[in-house]
């Protein structure tokens, strides 16, 4: 689980630098996903968890312009995918 810990934390770091560095968008979204998708295949990920996943994807989709958002601005998904990486922290006591 530590390297859970650590991937949370990767994830929340990458996601803070991505909004002061823009010019790197498609380096910073790409490395989410593949981290997002890395924790989907993990079998150590806890299964109620998952859907705080999908919502991340979501955001971090909505971050770069794929989706529409719902008319949310980058910053707002930005809160939203934060939230739920923290809200993964805390059920999973990091």
């Amino acid at each position: 689980m530590q390297n859970l810990s650590l991937l949370l934390t990767k994830l929340e770091n990458l996601v803070m630098e991505w909004e002061k560095d823009s010019k790197d968008e498609l380096l910073y979204f790409t490395t989410i996903k593949m981290l997002l998708s890395e924790m989907m295949e993990n079998r150590n990920f806890p299964t109620e968890q998952k859907d705080k996943v999908v919502d991340c994807n979501w955001n971090i989709d909505s971050m770069f312009n794929i989706n529409t958002g719902n008319g949310h601005s980058f910053e707002q998904h930005q809160k939203w995918f934060l939230g739920n990486i923290s809200n993964i922290q805390t059920t999973l006591k990091f």
